[in-house]
Order: structure tokens, then sequence, then C-alpha cells
């Protein structure tokens, strides 16, 4: 444990996270009510097992804290943690949303440097997915009106990521009920449950950041890329999520699952996929290195920014951002082609 029942810092475990050596640094921020929190941002020289020892860039932790840290909301069925809403700006900035459904309640929270940027509070709409492009930060509310539930909102809000505000509002786009949505590039693609086919019947569509619906997207896919190009013919893939494009190659994560059960345990994989679906190369990594999944939104919990993946997972009660460097994960990809 790197931090204990007391909000302690374990000084003796920090060394062995993820079986690494130092350097690293240490930031312990006050926030408030007389406690120490500890934020703790882990630089590695050495990744064992690995070709290259500059994949991981860093590894973040910051306390899961509806009050001055990460918001979060916990699954009592599945006695898990969620999150709703993590994305990262140009300059590295990390941005959260979460919700309380029963105040009605949405909070959104920046860290800059590993400190609390700004905080605020909104009752406009309900904590979803959250998205950056241009700098500016786009929430798509695809929920139900408390006092209306036979009404789906489907609406699209611009917010100013320098305080939070809110710059505009398109009104309900689509009539239908969105199943789920993925923000790809300047376009977001809606997974709309088709009720005139009967059960388990949906379609995708798409619409711009400006609320205009441009109608059934050309790849019938959650991500909108083709087919000949996704992770449908790989070996070893349970689940599988397209990430962007990084110098003109496709870039997928996908998940090997190798144990079943609470305490099972899986790959995470980087594939590399030029315009035509030809793998040109592939990472693998053990999933223990990022934490645990956040329940409910895994595709939000990795985003390629900056020339890094970011991914999000959980140590204990506390959110873990790990950094990782795209070119070098590129160059242990060639190394290890399947």
């Amino acid at each position: 444990m790197l931090i204990d029942k007391e909000g302690k810092i374990n000084i003796e475990n920090i060394g062995l996270i993820h079986g690494v050596t130092p350097p690293y640094t240490i930031n312990c921020l006050g926030m408030g009510s007389g406690k120490l929190k500890i934020i703790l941002i882990l630089s590695f020289s050495l990744i064992v097992g690995y070709s290259t020892s500059q994949i991981i860039k860093k590894q973040v932790i910051i306390p899961l804290n509806n009050l001055n840290g990460v918001p979060y909301n916990t699954n009592n069925e599945m006695r898990d943690y969620s999150i709703d809403g993590f994305d990262i700006d140009s300059s590295g900035q990390y941005y959260f949303v979460g919700g309380n459904p029963i105040k009605g309640t949405t909070v959104l929270v920046v860290f800059k440097d590993a400190k609390v940027k700004y905080r605020k509070i909104y009752k406009d709409y309900f904590a979803n997915k959250l998205f950056i492009y241009s700098d500016t930060l786009y929430l798509f509310d695809n929920n139900h009106p408390m006092n209306n539930v036979g009404f789906v909102k489907n609406d699209l809000y611009e917010l100013n990521k320098e305080n939070g505000m809110i710059l505009k509002k398109h009104s309900h786009i689509i009539e239908n009920t969105i199943n789920s949505y993925e923000c790809i590039d300047s376009l977001i693609v809606l997974w709309i449950i088709d009720k005139t086919k009967g059960a388990g019947s949906y379609f995708f569509a798409l619409i711009n950041l400006n609320g205009k619906l441009i109608g059934k997207a050309e790849n019938q896919n959650r991500f909108n890329v083709p087919d000949s190009i996704t992770l449908k013919n790989e070996k070893n893939v349970d689940a599988e999520q397209y990430l962007g494009q990084w110098n003109k190659l496709n870039l997928f994560w996908g998940f090997e699952l190798i144990k079943v059960g609470p305490n099972g345990y899986g790959n995470y994989k980087f594939y590399f996929k030029d315009i035509y679906g030809k793998t040109v190369g592939c990472a693998t990594m053990p999933d223990s290195l990022f934490g645990r999944n956040f329940y409910e939104t895994p595709d939000e919990d990795r985003k390629l920014r900056n020339g890094a993946i970011y991914i999000l997972g959980r140590k204990s009660k506390n959110a873990l951002i790990t950094e990782l460097s795209v070119e070098e994960l590129y160059k242990d990809a060639l190394l290890h082609k399947e």
C-alpha cells in the first residue's frame, strides 16, 4: 500500500510499485479540512521486462475525494468505483467529471501540476463522458430529466476549459434513445437504439461539435472506422478501443484476458495499423501496471493526447494516471510483431 488508511504515505513501498526503481518525486499538498492529502508523481528510469526504458513517462496518484480530490461515485451492487468523464488538454492538465444522480449535480475538477486549478458544480446537465477539442470542453447529455423519464435530453454543451463556464448549449439534437457515444476527432459517434426494428437493434449516427446531426455513420461501428482496420481479425483480443491516429498510423488498444475471476488479470495490447489494416507492430504490457479499471466507462479511461496515451486506473481509493510515450511504445511494438 502506498497510502494507508490514515492518508499517510508508506515510503518503504514506493520503489516497489510495478517493479520499478527511482528516481521519483513526491508532492504533498494541503487541501483543506486540516488533513494532508498526498499526490504522488512517479517518474521511472527502469521498467522491468521491456526493451525500452522510457515507455512509462510518469504516473500520478490523486485521492478520490468528492470534496477536494477526483470526483467519483460508488456502485453498491458491484462494490466498485466509477468516474464519468476524463480528458487531458494540450498543456497536460487533467479534467475530471463526476456526478451525484440523487442530488442532480455534476462536478468538474481540473488539475494543473498535480494541484486543483478550479472546481465547478453544475445543475444544468448530468455527468457524462468528457471530450476536449481545439481547447474547448464538450459534454453530451443523453440522460432523462429527473422529472420526466419518458424524455431524453440529448443536449450538447460547450464549456470554457479555463473556468468551466458554459459557452453554448445545443438542445435536443436527436429524438432517439442513445445507448452510448464516442468522441472521434471533431465528430461524436452516437450508438442509437432502433426501437422500430425490435429489441437489440441499433445503428450509428454522427453529429458535429456545432450540434448538427450529420446522419448515419459511413462505418457502422462505434468508432466510425473501416472494419478492415479494427481488431476483429486479431488473435486473443477480448475487448478493443480505437485511440486515434499517430504519425499516419491507426492506434488501437486491445485487452487479452488471461485469467477470469475476482483475481483475474490480462494484458493491454497496443496495435499500430496502417491505412490498409495491416498490423505494423504490437506492444504488450500487463494490466497490473495500470491499476484497476473504473466501473462502467472503460473507454473514457484511455486517451491519446500530446503524443502520449493517458490511462486512468485506480489504486485503492486513489486515481492512478499513467502516461505512456507513444514513440517509445511504437519502438517496442516493432520488436514484438504478432
